[in-house]
């Protein structure tokens, strides 16, 4: 395989702030910069692309969603809710989904009302409907899939008893309650139409902890992926006493099929960070290992990922022959953070550093997403600085777009 090697950047300042990216290797002699500006937010470091049919990239920011075409931002818009863990999604017909969120206080101030806001916006950045639903608890969506008529299947988790529950195979939350509002969460999943109605919802979880954070659909069946600490969780194969892995089955029309308990080959629970449909296999990544998911139960190991001394890593992309992760490592002799991307051959126990990145050490540099293009990956990176305003210091988050040609 080739090693990655940039092709361009693009940086997007906030505010005053100009941050420049430096490539501490496989930097390319033909680089090519642009300064692009989006308006100054002060916030944590989140941020999500992808690609539509057309090649444009979308990006979502903290506060905006933009189209990049070329080395130009087409458009931009301002977004509404809370979006510190907002996600974006192009569905076939290039319609641009977006989960964020909304918070509102209760009057006897027993918790937090967080209620999901999903957000439908045209190829061309105009909103076409904005839905907000969950209960008087706190209310989260993970992940969304498309069937080929463009409905919505989405998956999360919630704290709200009174969770909008339609058609629902295990219509009732299953936690006890304090004060009203639940203590521990269940999973959720659920369907949508294109326009934006509830057609059928349903939690899922036992009695501790249960949370859903991915959705597939492969075939007929909607296959979820979560994590556990339930005894009592809907399920076929699997025994456990511990948390563990999960993945189950719903028809499309909401009905529970199976659920099938995540494990090692010698028997231990497996419990992975992120899974992925790879040729028919499942293809399941934790901080230190690749393994082959079987849908009995049982797992293989397939290779092991190269450690460093590292504060996070976050598996992002897969491709039938490679595993493309993001990882941000930080280094005590150095005294700042790195950002790494880099490929790792499914059939090779041996990693490929492809990029390295970092800037100085009050500017640690994180990559909250990448996504997979032809022959590029594209790198959406961000970097926090202080900043001395009149009426204080404040943080401020930059956004760079890399361009990485294999």
């Amino acid at each position: 395989m080739k090693a990655l090697v940039v092709a361009e950047i693009f940086v997007l300042t906030v505010g005053i702030i100009a941050i420049t990216p430096v490539l501490l290797d496989d930097l390319s002699d033909d680089n090519e910069s642009l300064l692009l500006s989006i308006a100054p937010v002060a916030v944590d470091p989140v941020g999500s692309i992808e690609v539509n049919s057309l090649g444009d990239v979308i990006v979502l920011t903290s506060n905006q969603l933009m189209k990049v075409s070329g080395n130009l931002i087409v458009w931009s818009t301002t977004l509404d809710g809370r979006n510190s863990n907002s996600r974006l999604f192009v569905d076939a017909e290039d319609n641009i989904l977006v989960i964020s969120e909304t918070i509102e206080l209760p009057s006897n101030d027993t918790g937090i009302d967080m209620d999901i806001l999903l957000s439908k916006y045209s190829t061309s950045g105009k909103l076409i409907w904005q839905k907000q639903f969950g209960g008087r608890g706190e209310d989260h969506l993970w992940d969304i899939t498309f069937d080929s008529d463009n409905n919505i299947y989405a998956v999360g988790i919630t704290w709200s008893p009174d969770f909008p529950i339609i058609n629902g195979t295990y219509p009732q939350h299953s936690l006890n309650q304090t004060d009203g509002y639940y203590v521990i969460p269940d999973g959720i999943v659920l369907e949508l139409s294109r326009g934006g109605e509830l057609v059928w919802s349903t939690y899922f979880g036992g009695s501790e902890y249960d949370d859903i954070s991915q959705i597939e659909i492969i075939g007929s069946e909607i296959l979820v992926f979560g994590s556990s600490s339930s005894s009592e969780i809907p399920k076929v194969n699997g025994d456990y006493n511990e948390e563990f892995n999960f993945l189950a089955s719903f028809t499309k029309n909401g009905e529970h099929r199976r659920t099938d308990i995540l494990k090692t080959v010698s028997g231990d629970l497996l419990t992975v960070e992120k899974v992925f449909w790879n040729r028919g296999q499942l293809i399941g990544v934790d901080k230190l290992f690749l393994y082959n998911i079987q849908l009995n139960g049982t797992a293989s190991e397939l290779s092991s990922i190269y450690t460093r001394d590292r504060s996070d890593m976050t598996v992002l992309g897969i491709t039938e022959q490679y595993v493309f992760l993001a990882t941000s490592a930080f280094f005590t002799g150095l005294d700042f953070y790195f950002s790494f991307v880099e490929v790792l051959d499914i059939s090779s126990s041996i990693p490929k550093t492809v990029s390295r990145f970092g800037f100085n050490s009050t500017s640690p540099v994180y990559i909250p997403s990448i996504v997979i293009d032809g022959d590029r990956i594209l790198v959406l990176g961000t970097s926090r600085s202080l900043v001395n305003t009149p009426i204080g210091t404040t943080e401020k988050v930059g956004y760079f777009l890399a361009r990485l040609g294999f």
